[in-house]
This record gives structure tokens, C-alpha cells and sequence, in this order.
């Protein structure tokens, strides 16, 4: 390669990258090392030019939440107005899945109805086997006494999802029509998706308070997102001699938006919608924290005791439910149109229809003589938690002989080294390197984004916790390399093992974390 052509591919970078990588880490290593211990405060910043960011933020949500005003009314009767709007469409799920209408008598729908129900959704969708998946997985909350708090998890997700789908489209609409727009929302987006779900509920609890209704939007807040982004990548990817022959048939803007790309792009805000069902029930747990009842909160409640025999009970009762909304919105996603002949009676046309509202009359009829049938009593239930918990008991104390060493190898060889490791390391060190190997990648640009982001770190006083952070990650992410490569190794040449190490990687990834 000539030196012109290294220029063209390099920029004026060109020389200095001829030098390696290596070479150049190297003497950032020494300079930093040296600096160290000549310079003290290039080894730890100063407490005393720490920028007190923590205080203002605690200083702004307190008047955000207390002072802050538009003139007419203020930000919290604000908040207090939407989350007053947004309780009602809330309290109706709960009436209809759980809570009923006591003053006048009006139960809510039995289990065996709701069973009955998404197992009638999962055959129209797709046939028996989903049928079976539903209607297991409704009998499986009911026998192990957990409805009550399953349909209160499902109230939220009943409401949340509608709107967070409804709020990803429009914005992602809107995105894809404006350049401008697109760039902010995508920004905003990584840096919502790069958020921890605990940090969603500090801004919530201090506008919008403890409760159900906070819960929701907290969950509202994460799960949204990745809707947006299916429909700007859905919407984009609509070939444009679709979008032409829609134009020729005298499409106005908005007939070619919802009736030809919105159609066209169907299967993918599909997937949009069935990644907003799954970082809804993943917030399950933590919306727990501000308020929000049903499985989620027994779930924390059960760890906090100590109950794991009760905590997986619970545990894999959100992870039915999240099965079967993932497997209905993705077969719905791929179910082809049905197609009828022309003078087709009504009732052939809509058996499925038909057949559900039978099975709603006959369930409550059926649940009026039969209390058990509305909701099973305590007594008709069953649970395996006690018997779980006595097992792992017993592994824990008949292993341990397996395990303590594995686990103090682990602490002492592996872990303690790389904490110390990392905590050693200067502030300079670190944003010298990655910083170094943002301009070797990616040019000035991305160096100079990396070492602010570094910076922020000391610079509000978190550079211990985000190293402790940053060694964990590594912890993890090396251990999971070995366990995960050898293991996938061994899948990738023997089928029977494969699926079954497939069927455990896809219920531990949709059991809440």
C-alpha cells in the first residue's frame, strides 16, 4: 500500500497507526504508571474536585416533583392527572381478570373460562399444539394456587403492551419522516436501553409516586423502545416497488402509509410487539419495588426469605406467561389470511368466535355451581415448593465438598486478582487505553466520545463502583466463555444434546431475572 493510499484509508491517522497498536499501548501503559506515582492525583481524583452531580440531580427531582409549575398547574397535579387517566383502563383489567365488582355482585371471569379461552386464541392462531401450550400453561397458575396474582401481573401486561406498542409506532412513524428526529430518538433509545432496570423507577416514584399505576409506566418506559425500532427498521425496509405501485394506484400520504407500507411491514412490527410482551414481564420483578402487586412482588417477597422452592414456583408461572404471549404473537405474526368462499355463512366463518363465547356462558354457569371452578380454594391446590426447598438443602450440604472448593478456587484464584487488578489501575490508565483504542478503531471522534464517557465516572466521584462494576462483567463474561463455548461446541455435534441444552438456554432466558 502506497502512502497516499494509507492516507486515503487512514486520514491523516495514517502514520501514527503505522507504528501498531501494541507499541503504542505500551507507552501510554509507562507514561501512566509513571504519572502514578509522581503525580497523585493522577491515580485517584481528588474528592475535593469531584463534581457534586448527585447532589443537583437529588436537588432537581425534589423540585421537579414538588416546585416545579407551568403556570396554571403544576408538574405533580400534572403527573397525578395521567396516572389518575391511566388507572382506569388498569382498574377494568384487574374487574375483568381478577377483582370482580363486589357492590353489585359481578364476579370476574373463572380461570376456566380465561383457560378455556387462550386455548380456543391458540388453535385459531395455530393449531393444537399451541392450543394445548395455552391451555397448560392457564392450569398450571391455577393448581399451584397462584391466579389471583397471576392476573394481576397480566392486568399490567394487558394494558402496558397496547400502549407501549401504540407509543413505539407512532414515534417510529414519525422517525422514519424526519432525519432529524430519527437521530434524536435513536440516541435516546440507546441510551434508554443501556439504562438498568432498577434506574427507571427513581424518576417515576418522584413524579408519579408508589403504586400500580408508576409500576406501569416504569414498565412502560423500558419495554417501548424496542417497538419504535422494528417499526423505523420495518418501515424502511418496505421495498420501494411497493411503495411505487402505491403511489401509481393514487395513494394519498396517509393511504400509503397505512395501507401499503404498515401492511408490508406487518411481520416485523409483529416482532416489535412481541419484544415489548417480553420486557414487560422482565420488569415484573423490579416494578414489585414501586408498588406493583401480582407475581412479581411474591416473587421478591420469596427471596427475601430465603423460599426458593416457592420463588421457582412463581418464577416459572411468569415464564408461562411469557411462553404463551411469545408464541402467540409470533404465530400471529406468520399466520397466513383466511380466505373464504363467497356466500360462507357467518357462524363457518367465526366458529373460533362462536366456540369462545360458549365456553364464557358455560364456565360461568358452571362457576355459579361450582365455586371452585371461579377460583380454586387453598385446599385444591398443590405446591412442590416445601418439597424443592428440603432438596436443595440436601444438595447444598451433600455437595458442598463440590462446590466450596470450586467456589473458593473461583473467589481466590480468579476473582479477588482481578478486583485488586482493576482497582489498582489509574484513571489515566484506563482513559489513555480506551481511549487509544477508540482512535485506533474508529478515529477522534469515537476516542473523544469514549473518554468523556470514561471521565464522567471520577468526575462525580463513581470510579470505585464503576471499576467494581467493570470487574464483575469480566468476571462473568470469562466464566460464561468457558462454560459456553465447550458447551456449545458439544451441541454443535450431537443433536439430542442440542436441543435439550436449547430447551434449558430458552427457559432460563425467559425466567425473570
Amino acid at each position: 500500500m502506497t502512502v497516499a493510499t494509507a492516507e486515503t484509508a487512514f486520514g491523516t491517522d495514517a502514520s501514527p497507526r503505522r507504528i501498531g497498536f501494541l507499541p503504542m499501548a505500551l507507552i501510554v501503559i509507562a507514561l501512566c504508571i509513571a504519572a502514578k506515582f509522581a503525580l497523585p492525583w493522577t491515580d485517584r481524583w481528588p474528592q475535593e474536585w469531584v463534581i457534586p452531580l448527585k447532589a443537583w440531580l437529588t436537588s432537581f427531582f425534589a423540585w421537579l416533583g414538588n416546585e416545579a409549575s407551568f403556570g396554571l398547574f403544576t408538574v405533580k397535579e400534572l403527573t397525578r392527572f395521567i396516572s389518575h387517566l391511566l388507572s382506569y383502563p388498569l382498574y377494568w383489567a384487574e374487574v375483568l381478570l381478577f377483582r370482580g365488582v363486589r357492590d353489585i355482585g359481578l364476579p370476574p371471569l373463572p380461570w376456566i373460562a380465561i383457560a378455556g379461552g387462550v386455548a380456543i386464541l391458540g388453535h385459531w392462531i395455530a393449531g393444537w399444539r399451541l392450543a394445548l401450550l395455552c391451555g397448560l400453561s392457564a392450569l398450571y397458575i391455577a393448581i399451584f394456587g397462584l391466579w389471583p396474582d397471576g392476573m394481576q401481573t397480566l392486568s399490567i401486561v394487558v394494558v402496558t403492551v397496547p400502549l407501549a406498542a401504540l407509543i413505539g409506532l407512532f414515534i417510529g412513524i414519525w422517525a422514519v419522516r424526519s432525519p432529524r428526529v430519527e437521530a434524536f430518538v435513536t440516541a435516546s433509545f440507546d441510551v434508554l436501553q443501556a439504562t438498568p432496570h432498577m434506574a427507571y423507577l427513581g424518576p417515576v416514584v418522584v413524579l408519579f409516586g408508589f403504586g400500580q399505576v408508576p409500576a406501569m409506566l416504569a414498565t412502560l418506559g423500558f419495554a417501548m423502545p424496542p417497538m419504535a425500532r422494528c417499526v423505523i427498521l420495518g418501515l424502511k425496509t418496505v421495498s420501494s416497488e411497493v411503495v411505487e405501485a402505491g403511489r401509481m394506484a393514487g395513494c394519498t400520504p396517509r393511504q400509503l402509509l397505512w395501507k401499503v407500507q404498515v401492511p408490508a411491514a406487518a411481520q416485523t412490527l409483529l416482532l416489535g410487539l412481541n419484544q415489548v410482551v417480553m420486557q414487560t414481564l422482565a420488569m415484573a420483578v423490579i416494578a414489585s419495588l414501586v408498588g406493583a402487586s401480582g407475581l412479581g412482588q411474591k416473587l421478591l417477597f420469596s427471596l427475601q426469605q430465603l423460599q426458593i422452592g416457592k420463588a421457582t414456583e412463581q418464577g416459572i408461572a411468569i415464564t408461562l406467561i411469557a411462553i404463551v404471549l411469545d408464541r402467540l404473537s409470533q404465530a400471529y405474526a406468520y399466520k397466513p389470511l383466511s380466505r373464504f368462499a363467497s356466500g360462507t355463512p357467518w357462524t363457518a366463518r367465526h366458529r373460533h368466535l362462536l366456540l369462545f363465547l360458549g365456553v364464557l356462558l358455560a364456565s360461568f354457569l358452571a362457576a355459579y355451581l361450582v365455586p371452585a371452578l371461579a377460583v380454586l380454594p387453598k385446599e385444591m391446590t398443590f405446591s412442590y415448593g416445601p418439597a424443592l426447598d428440603t432438596a436443595v438443602r440436601w444438595f447444598s450440604k451433600n455437595a458442598y465438598w463440590i462446590i466450596g472448593p470450586v467456589r473458593d478456587w473461583i473467589t481466590i484464584w480468579l476473582l479477588l486478582p482481578m478486583r485488586d487488578f482493576y482497582l489498582f489501575l489509574p484513571w489515566t490508565l484506563v482513559v489513555g487505553l480506551l481511549g487509544l483504542a477508540g482512535w485506533w478503531l474508529g478515529g477522534w471522534r469515537l476516542a473523544m466520545l469514549i473518554g468523556l464517557l470514561v471521565a464522567c465516572q471520577f468526575l462525580v466521584g463513581n470510579w470505585v463502583p464503576a471499576m467494581m462494576t467493570v470487574y464483575l462483567v469480566t468476571g462473568a463474561t470469562i466464566l460464561c466463555i468457558l462454560i459456553g463455548v465447550p458447551l456449545g461446541v458439544w451441541c454443535s455435534r450431537n443433536e439430542r444434546v442440542a436441543r435439550v441444552v436449547m430447551a434449558i438456554c430458552d427457559t432460563l432466558q425467559t425466567f425473570p431475572s
